[in-house]
């Protein structure tokens, strides 16, 4: 029945809310099944979105982008707009996944389109996903003033606390991305993080940024080591992929080969891909990272593959920003042998000046 599909795709959310990718994958199918039984258009999207909530890998991505057109007619034989947004959202993410910025951007006009009859929520999605794209073409300040104006216009749909999270989130990316200090990010960090914290990898790895961008090693050991070792369950999970960003970020630049494998492990089925997906931050290639974490497992050979990989693909977005953080990775790793390991790591940390 419908009402079974339903409860199935509660189960599956709340599954992947307690990071069991396995089942939550499981559950959400076998409501898939019922709805192809049923020649339930509705019932079919709804759990197509939690299925698809989250992309571990990058045939994921591409699958997601294939079913986003899936959603736009299923939304549309239903009569169910909100389908079909969705599926708008899911090609214009996967196209940022993929570097494709332009492409994005056209999908986003297509959404912000229709995104104008729904409510509000959707056109900040819209909004979000622009301050994306901003960040990464630059400049800074560009990206900045496009942020202010989303909290002008949109600021009252956050509660009291997203809104710091998420100006936090942005607004550290940026300072790790262009290396440009930013007091702001003190005291959201001061208003985010001064009582404790849920158990939750995207909250946790993060409270670790603000430290990063001052090159506080020391300070940002604790969470490497703790978070480190479940990168495989991280990066399947909500906001997975730009968590894995900061954390290998953060695993790098402490270089402990043993807490930098599991990174790379995690990440491998990501190459090819920009390290970002749900939420705003801009993160550079995902084979960047990977190049940045083989340094400190000592793999020097396979870290200038993945360094070279890295600038590749960042050619190909034609964005300024991801194209000189790519090349000053390549560039720390074909400098490594020669000014030794623990200089190229340091030279990889996203240090303010």
């Amino acid at each position: 029945s419908a009402i079974r599909g339903r409860l199935l795709g509660r189960a599956s959310v709340l599954a992947m809310t307690a990071l069991d990718v396995e089942r939550a994958h499981r559950l959400a199918d076998e409501g898939l099944d019922l709805a192809a039984r049923r020649g339930d258009p509705t019932l079919e999207g709804q759990l197509l979105t939690v299925r698809h909530l989250c992309v571990v890998d990058r045939a994921g991505a591409e699958q997601r982008e294939r079913l986003g057109e899936r959603l736009i007619g299923l939304g549309a034989h239903a009569r169910r707009s909100d389908l079909s947004l969705v599926g708008y959202q899911w090609i214009a993410g996967t196209r940022i996944l993929r570097g494709d910025l332009a492409g994005a951007a056209d999908e986003l006009d297509r959404l912000e389109i229709r995104a104008t009859l729904r409510p509000p929520s959707w056109q900040l999605v819209v909004q979000f996903r622009r301050m994306t794209l901003a960040g990464m073409i630059g400049p800074r300040e560009a990206a900045l003033e496009l942020a202010a104006e989303t909290w002008e216009r949109f600021g009252d749909l956050l509660g009291e606390q997203e809104r710091p999270g998420v100006e936090y989130e942005f607004r550290s990316s940026l300072a790790r991305l262009y290396g440009v200090a930013d007091p702001e990010i003190e005291q959201l960090h001061a208003r985010l993080y001064g009582r404790p914290l849920p158990p939750v990898p995207f909250i946790n790895v993060r409270a670790g940024m603000k430290d990063l961008l001052t090159g506080d090693v020391e300070r940002i050991r604790p969470i490497v080591s703790r978070w480190a070792p479940r990168s495989t369950m991280i990066v399947r999970s909500f906001m997975g992929l730009p968590t894995m960003a900061v954390l290998a970020t953060m695993a790098a630049a402490v270089g402990d080969g043993e807490l930098s494998q599991p990174v790379v492990d995690a990440l491998l089925p990501f190459s090819g891909l920009l390290a970002c997906d749900n939420g705003i931050g801009v993160n550079p290639p995902v084979d960047t990272l990977i190049a940045m974490n083989l340094l400190a497992t000592r793999e020097l050979e396979r870290a200038a593959e993945y360094a070279a990989a890295g600038v590749e693909l960042a050619e190909t977005t034609g964005a300024d920003p991801l194209m000189d953080r790519a090349r000053s990775v390549q560039l720390a790793v074909e400098e490594a042998s020669g000014r030794g390991l623990a200089e190229a790591l340091r030279c990889l940390l996203y240090t303010s000046p």
